[in-house]
């Protein structure tokens, strides 16, 4: 039985725009990471998000792309895929 887990995110950071075990082009996304700007001419600017994306399940091969880079398949192809 799965138990559900809350994250709390703190509120000046942006929230995520993809979740825990969603489908992209890539494979699914079993890791998120937020990464602050360590820069101090615009300390205000927010940080980005980063997602660890399984792209193979045979060799457990991970890669991580930044949100602008998460591409997600036509919703009819969801539908129709089983993620094994």
């Amino acid at each position: 039985m799965e138990t559900s887990k809350v994250v709390t995110i703190p509120n000046h950071w942006t929230s995520p725009k993809y979740s825990l075990g969603q489908r992209t082009k890539q494979g699914m996304i079993v890791g998120v990471q937020y990464c602050l700007f360590e820069n101090l001419v615009v300390p205000e600017r927010d940080g980005l998000w980063r997602y660890a994306v399984l792209v193979s399940t045979e060799d457990e091969q991970v890669e991580y792309i930044s949100e602008s880079g998460v591409q997600l398949p036509p919703e009819k192809e969801l539908q129709s895929c089983v993620w094994r």
